[in-house]
């Protein structure tokens, strides 16, 4: 079900930590982000990604309303992400329904260095 506080629909949203592969300093590319979620009636799931802390963040919308398990690639806008920082955000869009991500994958790898 949903849940209220005070008779307010609690909106669910979730935030990563922010991923370096070990190294603030190299920049990584973001390929691919995979998401496992469990379906929902009239459900969905925003999954959002900013990189190098920015505010402005890139978002892709998951249709929860299927029969079975909701295994989605979110595909990336025509370029790969680059940055020295990626963090990703889980979000219930319109704060009424339910969602329920079971696991995340992401395809990150590091990029070469360069003289900047």
């Amino acid at each position: 079900g949903i849940l209220v506080d005070g008779g307010s629909v609690i909106s669910s949203t979730w935030t990563t930590k922010d991923f370096t592969l070990g190294s603030s300093f190299n920049n990584k590319v973001l390929h691919e982000i995979w998401v496992n979620a469990n379906p929902f009636a009239a459900s969905s799931m925003t999954v959002s990604y900013t990189v190098d802390k920015s505010t402005i963040s890139i978002a892709k919308t998951v249709n929860l309303d299927t029969a079975g398990p909701v295994i989605k690639r979110i595909a990336l806008d025509s370029a790969y992400a680059v940055g020295k920082f990626l963090r990703l955000n889980f979000l219930d869009p319109s704060a009424n329904s339910y969602m329920r991500l079971n696991n995340y994958l992401l395809y990150l790898e590091p990029r070469p260095r360069t003289t900047e």
